[in-house]
């Protein structure tokens, strides 16, 4: 989605208002959960202000802290600095997602293999009580 956006600024200067309803239609990028929010017309800051509101919402915990204020200065600075700190800021943002995601990805390697060997443990002395 990001490097969408950097993309969209860098080579065909979409003015934002354009490029946002043309990612929520992408089939893949369309389907975050955020993207109703941030297309519903607000007054000054539009992003940041709907992005910050849909995070605040408590039905919505499915992102880490740090992912909401990366996504945050996503939102907070498009169509708000000339286009280079524009496309500066999301390629930052991009690696400290990805970052984000490694360390994820690692974790869940780590706790899946645990839990695993956990339900195989249990189920393994219930048998034994059992018989």
């Amino acid at each position: 989605m990001i490097q969408t956006m950097c993309n969209e600024l860098h080579f065909k200067q979409t003015p934002v208002e354009e490029m946002l309803p043309a990612l929520a239609s992408d089939p893949q990028i369309g389907q975050l959960p955020f993207w109703q929010a941030l297309l519903r017309p607000h007054n000054a800051y539009p992003l940041l202000n709907a992005f910050e509101s849909w995070a605040q919402e408590p039905a919505n915990t499915g992102f880490e802290k740090e992912d909401l204020q990366a996504l945050c200065q996503v939102f907070g600075v498009l169509g708000t600095t000339d286009l280079q700190g524009q496309i500066s800021t999301l390629q930052l943002q991009q690696q400290t997602l990805l970052q984000h995601l490694h360390q994820a990805q690692s974790a869940y390697q780590k706790y899946s293999k645990l839990y695993r060997t956990l339900g195989l443990m249990a189920g393994i002395c219930v048998v034994i009580l059992l018989v």
